[in-house]
């Protein structure tokens, strides 16, 4: 496991992309991210999604309504892990996976949202960020 998820992040590293992990809400204060960037990618994301035969509106997604979502989280005591990959010549964000935490049950882990901007897709990128979040449940204490 260990070893595919070092694989893919040096290819991602060689095709120009870095991979920032953000713990719980501190999307703020990471200085290797963008947040307002991050929150359009994520918007971008959520709106590019499979809808399959549903028929809801895209998401308008601004800083203060991401913050409150993850406030909302931190009320039933889950908490977001989240793997951002970062493309390095222009610094936007190409991807992001997001996996819940529960301060009640630790054991588990429920996987939310992972997405490539299209524009960066055909890089290997949402399986790089799955394989990295999926390394640190594994190996983090």
């Amino acid at each position: 496991m260990k070893t595919r998820a070092v694989e893919l992040k040096e290819r991602g590293d060689l095709r120009g992309f870095k991979f920032v992990f953000v713990e719980d809400y501190r999307f703020k204060e990471n200085t290797e991210i963008d947040y307002q960037d991050y929150v359009q990618a994520l918007e971008s994301i959520w709106n590019d999604m499979p809808r399959d035969e549903a028929s809801w509106e895209d998401e308008t997604l601004t800083k203060e309504y991401h913050q409150e979502f993850y406030k909302l989280g931190s009320v039933v005591g889950t908490y977001p892990w989240t793997y951002v990959a970062v493309h390095r010549e222009t610094g936007r964000v190409a991807g992001m996976t997001e996996t819940w935490l529960d301060t009640l049950q630790p054991e588990i882990a429920d996987q939310g949202d992972t997405g490539v901007i299209n524009e960066f897709r055909g890089n290997r990128l949402g399986l790089t960020l799955k394989y990295l979040i999926l390394e640190k449940l594994l190996t983090d204490p």
